[in-house]
């Protein structure tokens, strides 16, 4: 999170510092990220890309997080497919479809779910959240009182 300069109100341009925030206080517009992009030129290449490991945190100097400790379950690095068919269909010169289910769970939010624990586990009031339906059925056994 070295190259994150501040958040921005994408609808009235009020500036944040770069904490755990979403939402701007004043018109309740959502906050973007806003890069020191020199900084990023600076310390990424092309070869520095290619020499990364092959899932998200290859771009790790492009993201709004830290891989410091982050378990990398191979996120991300899904192939591009061209699909000159269908591009003919809708009238285009080329189409190109990001293949996101050789994601881990087959899904484009495995992105997200491999960058979002970082801010969690910064210090910062962040915390990840126990996703819907993955709270245990059943209670663990009683154990006896002592006494």
């Amino acid at each position: 999170m070295a190259f994150i300069e501040a958040l921005t109100c994408r609808e009235c341009a009020r500036i944040y510092p770069a904490e755990a925030l979403h939402v701007c206080d004043y018109c309740f517009g959502p906050l973007e990220v806003s890069y020191d992009y020199e900084a990023i030129a600076a310390n990424t290449t092309r070869e520095s890309i290619a020499a990364g490991p092959r899932s998200i945190w290859r771009y790790a100097n492009l993201l709004p997080a830290t891989n410091d400790g982050a378990v990398d379950l191979g996120a991300g690095f899904t192939p591009l497919l061209r699909a000159d068919r269908l591009a003919a269909v809708l009238g285009l010169g080329e189409l190109w479809i990001k293949n996101d289910t050789l994601n881990p769970t087959g899904s484009f939010k495995d992105r997200v779910v491999s960058v979002a624990p970082g801010p969690a586990s910064s210090g910062s009031r962040w915390r990840p959240a126990r996703p819907p339906g993955t709270w245990p059925t059943r209670s663990p056994p009683m154990q006896p009182e002592r006494g």
